[in-house]
């Protein structure tokens, strides 16, 4: 964007940084000939999470083909690198072929400044088919704001 002098206008800037870094902000400079100035902005999400994909059994091992009856868990890490605590609720939904929720549970709690934690919530499954597993993350219950990304994996189960 292009201004002429003393004109104004809003923009939009969006960063893209890779997920290896977890910065706790970043600055904005802006220059001209009569102006310049830089400003520190948070970066959202507040907390950071992930699912690699995996489904394990209680003790951590990868279940490959799950069956009937089999504890599933989900394992999500989270991180917080804010220099304030942050509280999160993370949901675990199941639906099956039909788009119907068969099974939905939720964990909340507080993350610590710097904390890196690994959560898991287990899931029953009673009949065999094809299920759409969704992982959620929200701030908190009480002023639920979603936190990117949602996953979705398939699981199949005999």
């Amino acid at each position: 964007m292009t201004l002429k002098p003393k004109e104004t206008g809003s923009f939009s800037l969006e960063t893209v940084i890779p997920n290896r870094f977890i910065p706790k902000s970043l600055y904005v400079y802006a220059d001209s000939e009569n102006v310049s100035f830089i400003t520190e902005l948070p970066c959202w999400p507040p907390i950071h999470f992930g699912y690699s994909g995996d489904i394990v059994d209680k003790n951590g091992s990868a279940i490959v083909e799950p069956t009937i009856g089999q504890e599933l868990f989900f394992p999500v890490g989270l991180a917080n690198n804010n220099d304030k605590p942050e509280k999160y609720t993370y949901f675990l939904q199941v639906k099956d072929e039909q788009g119907i929720t068969v099974h939905l549970s939720w964990l909340t709690g507080t993350i610590e400044t710097d904390g890196i934690i690994t959560l898991a919530q287990s899931w029953i499954p009673e009949n065999a088919g094809t299920y759409d597993v969704e992982i959620l993350l929200w701030s908190d219950i009480e002023s639920p704001t979603p936190i990117p990304p949602i996953h979705i994996t398939a699981v199949t189960v005999k």
